[in-house]
């Protein structure tokens, strides 16, 4: 029988074949699908079969095994990095905002909180008013703890690094970790940061 598009179907005589199959070259016969059949049905498909989810779940486990350690020790070490990194930049400002105001600064490291921030005396003569610049900076976020030898780090107005009452150190040094991982930013009687 023609169709009208120029397709041809056949049918034996008084056999219903297992497959009709339309196309330029069809031919179908009573003993099930022809080759041509078979790899036709395969391009048509869509989605994996259970096998394939399962064997491309194995591979994703088996990497993140693999993965995980390394990526959690990357993680400790940036922690650590930035933290003290982002002491470093603090310390500087300290010594930045008493030299513009003309005024004593600290950096003041609370060790059993995990966090620091810069503290400006704002009293102009008069009794001292100290004001926090900025957000107190808290480690306790990326589980990174902090260990100081001096709890302030004290600059009068000229920038120069000051000991008192408040400031009992000149030099100190400040031990920032995570896990296995450690940083340590020293800081010399004159106020200078070595890393």
């Amino acid at each position: 029988m023609k169709l009208a598009n120029g397709d041809i179907r056949m049918h034996t005589c008084g056999v219903e074949p297992s497959v009709y199959l339309i196309g330029r070259v069809s031919v179908a016969t009573g003993q099930g699908p022809t080759e041509e059949a078979r790899w036709q049905g395969t391009m048509g498909r869509q989605g994996f079969s259970l096998i394939e989810v399962i064997f491309a779940a194995v591979i994703v486990a088996i990497l993140a095994t693999i993965a995980l350690p390394q990526i959690t020790e990357s993680v400790a070490r940036v922690a650590v990095t930035s933290a003290s990194a982002t002491f470093t930049a603090r310390y500087s400002l300290t010594r930045t905002l008493a030299i513009r105001q003309g005024t004593e600064a600290r950096l003041v490291v609370d060790q059993a909180r995990n966090r620091f921030w810069v503290a400006v005396d704002t009293s102009s003569g008069g009794p001292q008013v100290w004001d926090t610049v900025g957000i107190p900076v808290d480690l306790t976020e990326n589980h990174v703890t902090i260990k100081s030898t001096s709890i302030t780090y004290c600059f009068n107005g000229r920038g120069l690094a000051k000991t008192g009452i408040a400031c009992p150190n000149g030099a100190a040094a400040v031990l920032f970790a995570r896990g296995a991982h450690a940083d340590t930013v020293s800081i010399t009687a004159l106020g200078k940061i070595l890393r």
